[in-house]
Parts: structure tokens; C-alpha cells; sequence
């Protein structure tokens, strides 16, 4: 698969090799919830969370064909991981509830998040969400837009119940409570 910069791709398939290592921690981190956990993997890209998120059953979605295709290829080790080629704002309704959703690198992409989120309020008993809050890095052109972190927590909340908002801050690791002139990466841990 070719590295064109939008998703992580290693350079030793089916490994976790020279990825970004702000994305592996995000991962990481996910793992003290999704632990022995039915995972739902929105956006998965080439299939590499798969081995950090120690799920008992794991399933992830993404939209590239080219993606799913190599995520199968080379993560699909065992009955309990499946990937799937899904629209994350066309989502069946015919899914189970999974224990967690994990999306990263996901809402700042889509044209219609709110659909998004309310699918996931429905399919989900906790979802982990990142995004990169507006003016913290330069803008990427794969970007559709990029939420200032208040107007993040204020959408999130909308959806659920319960929202706590973490900060990757760069070289910083990943922390909490988020204050309102952090700059970074916004993750939200939500309950419907």
C-alpha cells in the first residue's frame, strides 16, 4: 500500500514498524477500555489498532476498499478480528452493540459528523474519539474542517451523556483534564 500521508502505514506489513508513535499511544492508551472488550474500530485504516487494543472481538471499518483489503491481508490473525469496507455516515443498523467504538482520525474527515455521532451514541457503550483541535497544527488538506476544542465538547454532548475530555499534547503524552487554551489533539471518552 502506497504512504500517501493520509493514513499510517508501516513499513513492515502486518507490524506496527516506524508509525507515527503519537498514533500507536493513542492506541495504547484506548486499550485500558477496550481490554477483553467487542470493539468497534471506525476509520481503521490499514488495520494496525488491532493489535494494541486487546479486544476480545474486534471489528474495523473503512471506507478505502485499498485499506480493508490490506488490513485483512495482513491483521486479520485470528475468527476475532474482521475488517469491513463501511461509509462511517452510512452505517448499517443491523450491527450489535459493541462494548466500545474507537474513531481516530475520523470526524475532522467527514461531511456529515453529527450523523456520524449519532449512529455511534446508538452502536456503542463508549466511544473514544479524537480530533485535532483547530489552530494546533497546520491544516491538512485531507481535513474537511477541524473543531476549536469547546465547540468538540459542546457537539459530543450532544450525542452523550457523559463526555470527559483528554488532551495529546505533542511530546506530552496524553492527559486530563483538557483546559480551554489547550492545543493538540482532543480526545473524548463518551457514554450515551
Amino acid at each position: 500500500m502506497k504512504d500517501t500521508g493520509e493514513r499510517q502505514v508501516p513499513s513492515i506489513p502486518g507490524t506496527l514498524e516506524n508509525l507515527d508513535i503519537k498514533h500507536t499511544q493513542r492506541y495504547k492508551w484506548a486499550s485500558a477500555f477496550t481490554h477483553n472488550k467487542t470493539v468497534y474500530d471506525l476509520a481503521c485504516g490499514t488495520g494496525y489498532g488491532s493489535l494494541l487494543l486487546e479486544a476480545s472481538e474486534y471489528v474495523g471499518f473503512d471506507y478505502s476498499l485499498e485499506a480493508i483489503e490490506y488490513a485483512k491481508k495482513y491483521y486479520a490473525t485470528n475468527i476475532s478480528i474482521n475488517f469491513f469496507q463501511e461509509d462511517a455516515c452510512n452505517k448499517p443498523h443491523t450491527l450489535d452493540v459493541a462494548d466500545v467504538i474507537v474513531s481516530f482520525e475520523t470526524v475532522e474527515h467527514l461531511k456529515e459528523p453529527e450523523v456520524f455521532l449519532d449512529w455511534c451514541s446508538k452502536y456503542g457503550k463508549m466511544l473514544i474519539i479524537r480530533s485535532p483541535i483547530r489552530g494546533s497544527f497546520g491544516k491538512s488538506h485531507f481535513h474537511l474542517f477541524e473543531y476549536r476544542l469547546e465547540r468538540f465538547n459542546e457537539v459530543l454532548n450532544k450525542y452523550f451523556s457523559k463526555v470527559s475530555m483528554f488532551i495529546q499534547k505533542y511530546n506530552q503524552g496524553i492527559i486530563y483534564p483538557c483546559l480551554p487554551e489547550d492545543k493538540g489533539v482532543a480526545i473524548g471518552v463518551c457514554y450515551p
